[in-house]
């Protein structure tokens, strides 16, 4: 019997047993035979992945649905990180789902969480220019956070500079003298309280005279005119009665040559009193306000 070894042999078998050990470790790594039933999607977000790492969860609703199997930055964007999931085909993402960075408990181990989308929302297609659909990005409560303390205290440091220059020794002698001013503004108003009411008062009485005066001003236009008219009705009746004495007179050409002088001077009186009348009216329409405050005395002119 042959007891000699065959050492080639045996070699070619630990290299071929080898090669396969590696192979199917390869194989299992990338997802082995459930590779068929997931799908890749990327992520692209600007914040800190400080945490995550790869083969990291990626859930919805709190139900592992795949893991993350790439983290680079986008080479034509090194402020963007690109992120690659693998996600459980059957899985709802759609356009409206987002991407959030989380952190698990009080572990701190960060996941990928998937918002749930709209019922009525499309489900994620691929997209131009991209090798998987894109999901999009948004940052985590702990950026928010982060961002918002950031400005707040970019607020306070511009604020605080600002409190500085406004309290330099110029601007302090500037405030030092308005209060000074105000507060002698506020003891001479304390002093000359009495006079102030007193004016004001006097300033209400004089409202409420104006008003009442208003409210009686129709009334007095009302007797103006009223005054005119009586006016117009005297001379009417002078005229007329001037008329009937014309009438009288010539009827009365057999009076005595005595009383015809007479009658005379009193037919010029009437006239001359049917004329002032007359002129009476011309000045009433022209202004009525004479019967209270008398005529307005017209200026001479130049050589008057």
């Amino acid at each position: 019997m042959d007891n000699k070894v065959n050492y080639t042999a045996v070699g070619l078998f630990v290299l071929l047993l080898s090669a396969a050990g590696i192979g199917v470790t390869l194989w299992l790594a990338a997802g082995g035979l459930e590779r068929s039933e997931y799908r890749g999607y990327l992520v692209y977000t600007t914040e800190s992945v400080s945490g995550l790492s790869i083969n990291a969860p990626v859930k919805y609703r709190g139900v592992n649905i795949g893991q993350v199997t790439e983290i680079s930055l986008q080479p034509d964007n090194p402020e963007l990180v690109r992120l690659l999931l693998q996600i459980r085909i059957g899985t709802p993402v759609k356009e409206d789902t987002v991407a959030v960075l989380s952190a698990q408990g009080l572990t701190g181990i960060a996941y990928i969480n998937l918002t749930e989308g709209s019922r009525a929302a499309p489900l994620l297609t691929m997209t131009a220019g991209e090798e998987y659909p894109v999901i999009t990005s948004r940052l985590s409560l702990i950026s928010q956070v982060g961002s918002g303390i950031t400005g707040l205290m970019d607020q306070v440091s511009r604020l605080a500079n600002n409190t500085e220059q406004l309290l330099d020794v110029e601007n302090r002698s500037s405030i030092k003298n308005i209060l000074t001013n105000f507060e002698q503004l506020t003891a001479a108003l304390t002093e000359h309280s009495e006079a102030l009411e007193q004016a004001m008062k006097n300033a209400q009485t004089a409202m409420q005279n104006t008003a009442q005066a208003t409210e009686s001003l129709p009334k007095l236009i009302g007797d103006i005119s009223n005054s005119a008219d009586a006016v117009r009705s005297m001379a009417d009746s002078v005229a007329d009665t001037a008329a009937k004495t014309n009438e009288l007179v010539a009827e009365g050409r057999n009076f005595s040559r005595e009383t015809l002088p007479e009658t005379g001077m009193m037919i010029h009186e009437l006239r001359e009193l049917i004329s002032t009348l007359r002129n009476l009216m011309v000045q009433l329409e022209r202004q009525p306000n004479m019967l209270i405050y008398g005529t307005t005395v017209r200026p001479t002119g130049p050589g008057e």
